[in-house]
C-alpha cells in the first residue's frame, strides 16, 4: 500500500522516527521540503519521491516576485509572452483602421462582443506592469497587439490612443467590424485596477506558455534542486481557477477566444475536450523536449480531475509513445465538497471566520460521494491511476486549523474506507491530503444493503 503526504510546515524538525515512519509508509511527498530533510528520508528509503508543488495557470505581471524561480518564470510580461495569454472578445472597430493609425474607435457590437465597459488605459510608462494599479493595458487585434495609453470616451464609442506593433507585433490594417480582444485575468486575484496586489494573467490552453514553463520548472526543481519532479496544480480540460475579465468579474467561456481556430471556447462537453486536447498534446511536448535534453523520463503529477469533467479528463491516461505521461491524476473532492461563500480561492476574510460561520458547508455528500466513487472504480477498473484528495486540499485553507483530531479522523476513516471500495485491492492504494469540516455538518452514514 503506497500513498501521498502533503507536509507544508514543522517537517524540518521531526524526529528520526518520524522520517523512517514517513519514508516506509508513503511514496512521496508533495511540499517544498529542504535537502536535508529529503536526505533523511531517501536515508531509509532511496525511492522515495521529493516532489515539487507547481501551478501554471496564472501568470502575474511585474512586481516583488515569490521566489527565485517564480521571478525567472512566472513573469509573463518580463518573457515578452504577451500573445500566449488568453483574451476574450470586447469589443469590434467602428471604422476602418490603417497601418499607421495611432487612434481607433471601437464600440459594443454583437453577442459577445458587448464589454466595452471593460476598455482601460496604462496607469504606468514603460512596456510592463508594476502592480495592479500601476499597469500596462493592451488590445488585440488579429495578431497585432496595441499598447492603450489614454481612452477618449464618446456617447457610443470609445477613442483609443494606441502605441501600434506592442512587444514587437506587426502593424496591419483592419476592416470596420473586426474584433478586439482584451487579456483574460485571474478573478479575484490581480487585475487592472484592483485595489492592491500584481496583475495575473490566464494562459490560452492553445499555445506553448504553459508547456515551457512546465519544461521550466522540471529542469529548475529536478535538475538544479533536489526534488524528484514537479506536480501540476490546476490541469487537465479547464484552463484557469476562476478567469475573470478587466473588472475581476468571471468570464463565460463562450467570450474567451480560440485564435487557433478563429472561434470562442464555445460551453461544455465540446470546449472541455478541445482544451484536454491542447493541454494534452502540449504536455507530450513537455515529456519529449525532457526525454531528448537530458535522456531520461520527467516524473510528473498533477491535479484537478473531476467529476463534472471526468470524460474530457480521460485522455490524460492516454499513453504517448507508449508510456504514461502522468504519473498520478489527482480527483480532489474524494469525499465531499467543503465550500466557503466568496469561494476559497479568492477567500478574503477566510483567515478569520470561525467553523459557525454561515458560509461553511458540507455539499453534494450523497450525490458528489456516488458521483465520485463510480469515477474512482471506473479508473481502478482501466488500470489508471487516480488520487483522490478528500475536500478541497488544493486551496488555501486555514480553517483547517481550528478542526479537531476527531473531527479529521471520522471523515477522514469515511473518505478512506469510501476509496477502498472503489479501488482493486491488488493495485497500489493511492492516499490523499484532506481539509474536514465541523462535525455538526456531519451527514448520517450511508446505509449499505447487501
Amino acid at each position: 500500500m503506497y500513498g501521498i503526504v502533503s507536509v507544508s510546515s514543522g517537517a524540518e524538525q521531526l524526529p528520526m522516527e518520524d522520517y523512517h515512519y514517513l519514508a516506509s509508509t508513503y511514496k512521496m511527498i508533495y511540499s517544498g521540503l529542504s535537502k536535508e530533510a529529503g536526505k533523511k528520508l531517501k536515508q531509509f528509503n532511496p525511492d522515495f519521491q521529493l516532489i515539487r508543488y507547481t501551478n501554471t495557470a496564472a501568470y502575474k505581471g511585474s512586481g516583488f516576485p515569490w521566489s527565485d524561480i517564480d521571478s525567472k518564470f512566472r513573469w509573463v510580461e518580463e518573457h515578452n509572452r504577451r500573445k500566449d495569454i488568453a483574451y476574450y472578445a470586447a469589443c469590434r472597430l467602428k471604422t476602418d483602421v490603417s497601418k499607421d493609425a495611432s487612434t481607433i474607435q471601437v464600440q459594443n457590437g454583437s453577442d459577445p462582443f458587448d464589454n466595452l465597459s471593460e476598455m482601460k488605459a496604462s496607469t504606468t510608462e514603460g512596456p510592463y506592469s508594476i502592480s495592479s494599479q500601476e499597469y500596462v493595458f493592451w488590445v488585440r487585434i488579429g495578431e497585432e497587439l496595441m499598447r492603450v495609453n489614454r481612452i477618449a470616451d464618446h456617447d457610443t464609442y470609445k477613442e483609443l490612443h494606441v502605441d501600434r506593433g506592442f512587444d514587437d507585433t506587426e502593424p496591419q490594417q483592419y476592416k470596420k467590424g473586426a474584433g478586439v480582444f482584451i487579456p483574460v485575468y485571474q478573478a479575484g486575484r490581480g487585475y487592472p485596477g484592483m485595489k492592491n496586489g500584481n496583475v495575473h494573467y490566464a494562459a490560452d490552453p492553445a499555445s506553448t506558455l504553459r508547456r515551457d514553463l512546465n519544461i521550466r520548472y522540471w529542469e529548475y526543481y529536478a535538475k538544479e534542486n533536489h526534488f524528484d519532479g514537479i506536480w501540476m496544480d490546476v490541469f487537465g480540460p479547464a484552463m484557469i481557477v476562476g478567469q475573470g475579465d478587466a473588472n475581476g468579474n468571471r468570464l463565460d467561456w463562450s467570450e474567451i477566444w480560440d485564435f487557433n481556430r478563429d472561434t470562442s471556447y464555445i460551453s461544455g462537453a465540446v470546449r472541455r475536450s478541445i482544451i484536454a486536447k491542447y493541454n494534452y498534446d502540449r504536455l507530450a511536448e513537455v515529456v519529449d523536449s525532457v526525454e531528448n535534453t537530458y535522456g531520461e523520463y520527467p516524473l510528473l503529477y498533477a491535479n484537478n480531475i473531476s467529476h463534472w469533467y471526468y470524460e474530457e479528463d480521460l485522455i490524460f491516461f492516454k499513453p504517448h509513445n507508449g508510456r504514461r505521461m502522468i504519473n498520478m491524476f489527482c480527483q480532489e473532492g474524494a469525499t465531499v465538497h467543503l465550500s466557503i461563500a466568496g469561494g476559497c480561492w479568492q477567500g478574503s476574510g477566510v483567515e478569520s471566520i470561525s467553523l459557525s460561520h454561515p458560509g461553511i458547508s458540507i455539499k453534494d455528500i450523497n450525490s458528489g460521494w456516488l458521483d465520485t466513487y463510480d469515477d474512482t472504480r471506473d479508473a481502478a477498473s482501466k488500470g489508471y491511476c487516480v488520487g483522490p484528495i478528500l475536500s478541497q486540499a488544493g486551496c488555501r485553507a486555514p480553517y483547517i486549523s481550528l478542526l479537531n483530531a476527531e473531527e479529521r479522523k471520522i471523515l477522514e476513516t469515511y473518505h478512506y474506507a469510501s476509496y477502498l471500495l472503489a479501488v482493486d485491492r491488488n493495485k497500489s492504494i493511492w492516499l490523499g491530503t484532506s481539509v474536514l469540516a465541523r462535525s455538526g455538518d456531519r451527514p448520517k452514514p450511508l446505509q449499505f444493503t447487501p
